[in-house]
C-alpha cells in the first residue's frame, strides 16, 4: 500500500464524507458577488446565495490560488512525512496548476516530497479522478505507480454538462456577446464538455432544455464503464432538473449518481441553471 497525502483545490465539488473518508485534503478558494468576498472553507452556494444573487444580474468572479498560500498548504501536508500527491484544477481552465507546481520546487530539493500533476479535470470530475488514484493507491507499492496510474485513467473522466442562460459564458469570455445573445433568442441549449487539453469545448447543440437532459444521460448510457458506480451531477440552481436526470440515469442502468451543488468557483462562470455530471467513461478523451 502506498503511503500518500491526496490534496485538491476546492473545485473537486466532492460532499463532505467523501473527503472525509478518503482523507483528501482541500484547499480552499475565495470569490466575489458584486465585489463581498467570499470562501470555500466557510462559505457554501446556500450560505452566500450566489445564484440566487447572479439571477439578479449580480457580478461574480474568482481568484486563483497564489504561490504563497500553494506553499503553506504543502508545508501542512509534508509535515506529516508522507509523499504528498496533489492533483490540480485543469490548467486549461486556470493557472492554478502552475502556481502549485511553483509551489512545489520549495519541498522537492533534496528529496521530492510534493507531486503536483495536472489533472485535466474540473468540479466532481475532479474529484472523481482523487478518488480511482485513492482507491489505486490501496494496491500500489509507491507513489509513481499512482502517479502513473492516475496519468493515464484521468483523459477517461467525462465531463458533460449545459447550461440554461448563455450570457454567463459570454462574461467570462467563453463565447462572444453576439452568439450569446442569438443562442438565447433562438432557444438554443449547448451540450458541452471538457477536451483532452482540459479545455470547454461545444459537443453538440439541442433546441430545448428536456432534450439537453436527454443529451446527458444518452452519453452517460453509451459510454460510461460499469465497473465504476461513482457518477456526479452537479446543479446551479436547478436541483428538479438534476432530479430527472438522476431518474433517467437510475432507471436506464441502475447507477445512483450523487446529486449535489455545484461548486461556486466554477458555477460563478457557467451560472444558475447549470447541470452537469461527471463518470468514468470507457472511452479515452484524448486522441
Amino acid at each position: 500500500m502506498a503511503e500518500i497525502i491526496i490534496s485538491m483545490e476546492a473545485t473537486c465539488d466532492l460532499p463532505e464524507e467523501v473527503v472525509r473518508d478518503y482523507g483528501f485534503r482541500v484547499i480552499g478558494m475565495n470569490y466575489y458577488v458584486d465585489g463581498v468576498e467570499y470562501s470555500t472553507a466557510r462559505d457554501t452556494v446556500a450560505s452566500s446565495g450566489i445564484y440566487e444573487k447572479m439571477k439578479n444580474d449580480a457580478r461574480t468572479s474568482t481568484t486563483q490560488i497564489n504561490v504563497t498560500l500553494y506553499e503553506e498548504h504543502f508545508a501542512s501536508l509534508v509535515r506529516e512525512n508522507k509523499p504528498v500527491f496533489h492533483i490540480a484544477f485543469s490548467g486549461g481552465l486556470s493557472e492554478t496548476y502552475k502556481q502549485a507546481c511553483a509551489a512545489a520546487e520549495k519541498f522537492n530539493k533534496d528529496v521530492k516530497r510534493v507531486f503536483v500533476i495536472d489533472s485535466r479535470c474540473g468540479c466532481s470530475g475532479q474529484g472523481l479522478l482523487a478518488i480511482h488514484a485513492a482507491e489505486y493507491a490501496k494496491n500500489a507499492k509507491n507513489i509513481e505507480e499512482v502517479i502513473e496510474y492516475t496519468e493515464k485513467h484521468k483523459y477517461r473522466i467525462t465531463h458533460i454538462y449545459t447550461v440554461d442562460n448563455l450570457k454567463y459564458l459570454s462574461r467570462g469570455g467563453r463565447l462572444s456577446s453576439v452568439s450569446a445573445f442569438l443562442g438565447n433568442v433562438l432557444r438554443i441549449k449547448p451540450v458541452m464538455n471538457v477536451d483532452e487539453r482540459g479545455k470547454l469545448a461545444l459537443y453538440k447543440k439541442v433546441l430545448s432544455r428536456q432534450k439537453a437532459i436527454r443529451a446527458l444521460a444518452d452519453e452517460f448510457n453509451s459510454t460510461y464503464d460499469p465497473s465504476c458506480k461513482w457518477c456526479f451531477i452537479g446543479h446551479a440552481m436547478c436541483a428538479e432538473d438534476a432530479e430527472i436526470l438522476g431518474s433517467l440515469i437510475r432507471n436506464e442502468t441502475g447507477i445512483d449518481p450523487i446529486i449535489a451543488d455545484l461548486g461556486p468557483v466554477v458555477g460563478s462562470h457557467s451560472g444558475p441553471g447549470t447541470l452537469a455530471m461527471f463518470f468514468l467513461s470507457l472511452k479515452s478523451r484524448k486522441k
